[in-house]
């Protein structure tokens, strides 16, 4: 899924840019990729959240939880130490590794010292 998401991220960038390409491009695909880990690590957490309170308090408590409630995202940075593992960091970081790679700059440049021929004449 990492790779997925990096691959969706670098494309997304690629495509919306008109297939231009560059280091900034590839700033936005990485942060892209990065929020989408974050969201979903944060939609799982929200499913858990709700699934307790419902186990322990009934379907009345949860009745009010919302997914962009204040106390929830709250609550999900105090507990970010607590939720990460070193796999999701692994997983982070192909991520961030596919998403860098896409809207990379292919271009031919000739070693320092060489000849470059210029399109001007």
């Amino acid at each position: 899924m990492a790779w997925g998401l990096g691959l969706l991220s670098g494309f997304a960038v690629v495509l919306s840019s008109r297939r231009e390409r560059g280091v900034p491009l590839q700033c936005i695909a990485v942060a892209s990729s990065v929020l989408g880990v974050a969201l979903g690590k944060y939609l799982i957490f929200f499913q858990i959240i709700k699934k307790v309170i419902l186990e322990k308090h009934g379907q009345a408590a949860i009745e009010g939880l919302s997914m962009l409630s204040p106390k929830v995202f709250l609550l999900f940075t105090q507990s970010l130490v607590l939720i990460l593992s070193p796999h999701d960091a692994l997983w982070l970081i192909l991520a961030m590794i596919t998403a860098w790679r896409l809207p990379a700059s292919n271009g031919f440049k000739a070693p320092p010292g060489q000849f470059q021929p210029s399109l001007s004449a």
